[in-house]
């Protein structure tokens, strides 16, 4: 019996981009997306301490093409948990601050930021405190 030793990956963070850029291209022909990697993703899953094996690291790039990275499918999220609110409220967005718990600010900020749309008709200063 020949025994192979095969190190963690934590201690060969020389092939993690490699290896990350394999399962990023792998999973999103998988899932037909077009996820990308930025530097500061890349440079997270370098200075990472991995624990386990490759194994660990192709899960979690599985795991940043399901979700499209936890930011985009958080903003998913809160995109139309707004426009539900709103459209709930006929657009009080005074109502929908209450309702969702933030400030009206806040409210306004996350609007404009994600371009909720469907305002009623007659309303041509939508977005105006």
């Amino acid at each position: 019996m020949i025994a192979i030793r095969v190190p963690p990956l934590r201690e060969r963070p020389d092939e993690i981009p490699i290896l990350a850029d394999y399962f990023l291209r792998r999973f999103n022909t998988e899932y037909r997306r077009s996820v990308a990697m930025s530097a500061a993703t890349l440079r997270t899953f370098t200075d990472y301490a991995w624990p386990g094996k490759i194994r660990e690291l192709e899960n979690a790039v599985r795991r940043m093409v399901v979700l499209r990275s936890a930011r985009e499918a958080t903003r998913d999220v809160e995109c139309v948990v707004i426009r539900a609110t709103l459209e709930r409220v006929n657009w009080n967005r005074r109502k929908a601050t209450r309702l969702l718990q933030m400030s009206y600010r806040t409210l306004l900020n996350k609007i404009g930021a994600y371009r909720v749309a469907g305002l009623p008709s007659g309303d041509t200063e939508p977005f105006v405190a």
